[in-house]
């Protein structure tokens, strides 16, 4: 699935997320090519820069560090709800 980083966040906000910070990174320009010009890891930080920068538009690849605030007993509770329900009949 593609991603923008607004429905990224979306989606882990909605899973009972918590987002602590997203990162953004351009895309790998200098391991595209086997050229050995030393011009592409001149462009290879500048993507990377410009990635942090305007995450939305240059953004190749986005990490997000979420954490889940709901205690242990709740996230037991809702994983096992249908073990302790009899079927219906």
């Amino acid at each position: 699935m593609l991603f923008t980083v607004t429905s990224f966040r979306r989606l882990i906000c909605n899973a009972g997320f918590r987002v602590d910070s997203i990162q953004c990174f351009g895309p790998p320009i200098a391991d595209l090519t086997s050229s050995q010009s030393g011009l592409l890891p001149v462009v290879d930080r500048l993507a990377f820069r410009l990635a942090q920068l305007w995450k939305g538009f240059f953004g190749y690849q986005i990490l997000i560090e979420a954490t889940r605030p709901d205690s242990v007993d709740t996230l037991m509770a809702n994983t096992f709800v249908n073990l302790r329900t009899p079927p219906a009949a």
